[in-house]
């Protein structure tokens, strides 16, 4: 792979103009637009299990999989009626590759045939290449999440093995790729040669989590999804790693920033969910209800832009990611929106 991100969409590169009055997603079970497509009074299929869709789909699975050479992650979704959606991600050293799963038409991993994924549903993280392939995974707050193997539902994981988890129609398995990695012809030797699932660190859904505005008692933790909305995010005994100034012509704010929040997240726009959306900086038009992550990943901060539709701006270049040192400045909008992280010494 010599770019950092490949993508196969079977439904082809036209992207409509997708539309939800929410942007949050339905509750994850099939709606009854899927009922009624395949006729009144029909009872709902039996579920198809991770290892039936595998199966199913794994010469398509295969065949993605052998094309890399590089170190890397294929991430693959499969619906009843097959792959869906696949992208291959570079893992590249020194830097990470970011890639958005949702229904809005500037998501990476564009998928929108059903209605119960959000417009900006999830973010796939690679870490920077430093021995095996470690990425995270994260719900963007939405109130479905993802579930397991087991049917629990996780708002965050990360891991340096394979990982399979289900989302609205869709079975998604990331596999990494690249290197002495061997894929049989047999998808049932295959299925059986996947490792056990070990998660290094996750956490449970909470969809309710982002409306509480008080601060939660238990506010360190391993590794949770972005974090919940403050104008003061440091938690008990933490101190301030620096600060996220934003500037509009709506006025100014910012957004103090502790280590457990840095490593677990913040997440920006003027949807309710996001922080700083109650200085009403961000409430503008323009600005993505969901527009950017600002996230620490190996010690490094980043701005990652979550399938906004302005973008982030950086030099007069928009640009998909960008690593975020002391004064780093970012436009947001056309109107002058900015972002700018200082550390606090």
């Amino acid at each position: 792979m010599q770019r950092s991100r490949a993508v196969w969409l079977r439904d082809g590169i036209n992207r409509q103009v997708s539309h939800n009055s929410n942007t949050i997603g339905l509750a994850d079970a099939l709606s009854a637009y899927f009922r009624g497509a395949r006729g009144a009074g029909l009872p709902p299929p039996e579920p198809e299990s991770f290892a039936d869709r595998f199966v199913r789909c794994y010469g398509e699975i295969r065949a993605l999989c052998v094309r890399a050479s590089d170190p890397g992650l294929a991430l693959v979704a499969v619906d009843e009626r097959g792959v869906a959606a696949a992208s291959l991600l570079a893992a590249r050293p020194g830097r990470i590759t970011a890639a958005v799963v949702g229904r809005h038409n500037m998501a990476e991993l564009y998928l929108p045939g059903d209605p119960t994924l959000s417009l900006r549903h999830a973010l796939v993280l690679l870490h920077p290449l430093g021995g095996d392939v470690r990425f995270r995974l994260l719900d963007l707050r939405t109130s479905g999440a993802f579930r397991d193997e087991q049917g629990r539902r996780l708002e965050a994981l990360e891991a340096e093995g394979p990982v399979i988890v289900g989302c609205a129609r869709y079975s998604f398995f990331l596999l990494p790729v690249g290197g002495e990695l061997d894929w049989p012809e047999s998808a049932l030797d295959a299925w059986h040669c996947i490792p056990e699932r070990i998660y290094l660190r996750d956490v449970d859904a909470e969809p309710d989590r982002w409306q509480r505005r008080r601060l939660r008692r238990n506010a360190v933790r391993p590794l949770t999804g972005p974090a919940t909305a403050r104008e003061r995010m440091v938690a008990d005994g933490e101190h301030p790693v620096g600060e996220l100034r934003l500037d509009s012509r709506r006025g100014h704010g910012a957004l103090l920033v502790g280590p457990s929040a840095l490593d677990e997240g913040v997440l920006l726009g003027r949807a309710p969910r996001c922080d700083a959306s109650g200085l009403g900086v961000l409430a503008d038009d323009r600005i993505s209800r969901v527009h950017a992550l600002v996230v620490r990943i190996a010690g490094e901060v980043y701005a990652v832009d979550v399938a906004s539709t302005q973008g982030l701006w950086l030099d007069g270049q928009r640009v998909t990611l960008a690593p975020l040192g002391d004064g780093t400045t970012l436009e947001m909008d056309s109107a002058g929106t900015r972002l700018q992280w200082r550390l606090l010494n």
